[in-house]
């Protein structure tokens, strides 16, 4: 069964809202509901703003690895053409200073090459501002489209010691997945794998590791 649903961003609040187009259909005899919420249960959010913000964090850092290799071939392109650039205006630069000391110049002539020198610093800056906005990478993140559902999964509660503190955590078994779900940085909502632990007011934090490192 196919629904369309449609994201609208609320500018006011800077949050996503989910808005069915298609709610219900007949499916045969019998009726299906489309993401049912008089049935979604109780310990279940119906607000899905932290899901989208996480969906699209993950998304940024994703498309971050894959555009490293084209960054970095762009950053080197840029460095080559800056050092290009400013080779060129400070040639340019000692020939005029040469010239300057041509006998047959004529004062006129003179305060107008001293003038010209005088701008190629700016001129050069110009250059490379300019050089850096085309080469700059732009990538526009924007959600197209959110999928929730809602599936039995069996809940483990463990038990976590760290030094002379201990706490219970609850993992969660994935049927879908056939795994277990990573668990989010309390500090900055990411999913993680690997968990550190950080003091935090007589007890701790679950946080990543940039988390851990930023402190």
């Amino acid at each position: 069964m196919k629904s369309k649903k449609k994201i609208k961003n609320n500018k006011s609040s800077g949050k996503f809202l989910l808005k069915d187009t298609n709610p219900r259909k007949q499916a045969g005899n019998q009726e299906v509901e489309y993401d049912p919420r008089n049935r979604i249960p109780p310990h279940f959010q119906s607000n899905i703003d932290q899901a989208a913000a996480s969906g699209l964090n993950w998304a940024k850092t994703r498309i971050r690895e894959e555009l490293d290799p084209f960054y970095q071939s762009m950053q080197r392109r840029l460095k080559r053409d800056v050092r290009n650039t400013s080779e060129y205006y400070e040639a340019l630069a000692r020939e005029m200073e040469e010239s300057l000391q041509h006998r047959n110049l004529s004062p006129d002539q003179r305060r107008d090459r001293e003038s010209k020198i005088r701008e190629l610093p700016a001129e050069a800056e110009l250059k490379v501002k300019d050089l850096k906005a085309k080469y700059r990478i732009e990538v526009d993140v924007r959600i197209a489209a959110l999928v929730r559902l809602l599936v039995d999964v069996v809940q483990l509660q463990v038990r976590v010691v760290y030094r002379k503190l201990k706490r219970d955590i609850h993992v969660t078994w994935n049927p879908l997945l056939k795994d277990l779900e990573p668990l989010l940085c309390e500090q900055c909502n990411k999913a993680m794998r690997i968990v550190h632990p950080l003091d935090y007011k007589s007890g701790f934090r679950q946080v990543c590791g940039e988390c851990l490192t930023s402190g």
